[in-house]
């Protein structure tokens, strides 16, 4: 286990967010899993994220009340932006999972594998058709 009370030793358990939840840290990796911190744009407080390519976000707002949103990204230039859409207040013990579990089947929908390196691909990294991600177009010679 390491200091951060992460069993598996990567992740970052979201001490902060525990607290606003009432949840023992142990509790909320067993429920839901593990999180990693994520920057939120103009966002107050901390945010986590969890899922590759990211499907759900959960906060802790400024007044250290938790919520649970679904990501969204925009471009702006060459930056990838990550706002928090819908965001809802968290809901406590199985109602946080039943929660986390509706936001991330929504985010999955849009996913797709690219037909080159089928790898698993979100909306915002398939800039050039609904089919193929934005590495391997680059790799193509696609210039964004």
């Amino acid at each position: 286990m390491t200091e951060h009370g992460d069993p598996y030793g990567h992740g970052d358990v979201p001490r902060g967010l525990c607290e606003a939840l009432g949840v023992p840290t142990e509790e909320f990796i067993s429920t839901v899993g593990l999180f990693r911190r994520v920057h939120v744009h103009h966002s107050e407080g901390e945010w986590w994220g969890s899922g590759e390519p990211l499907q759900v976000l959960i906060g802790v707002s400024g007044d250290s009340e938790a919520v649970v949103a679904s990501p969204k990204f925009e471009w702006s230039g060459q930056e990838l932006l990550l706002h928090a859409a819908d965001p809802d207040p968290a809901q406590r013990n199985e109602q946080l999972d039943r929660q986390l579990n509706e936001i991330t089947k929504k985010r999955r929908k849009a996913f797709r594998y690219c037909r080159q390196c089928r790898t698993v691909t979100a909306p915002e990294h398939r800039n050039t058709g609904p089919d193929i991600c934005d590495s391997c177009a680059a790799r193509n010679g696609t210039v964004f």
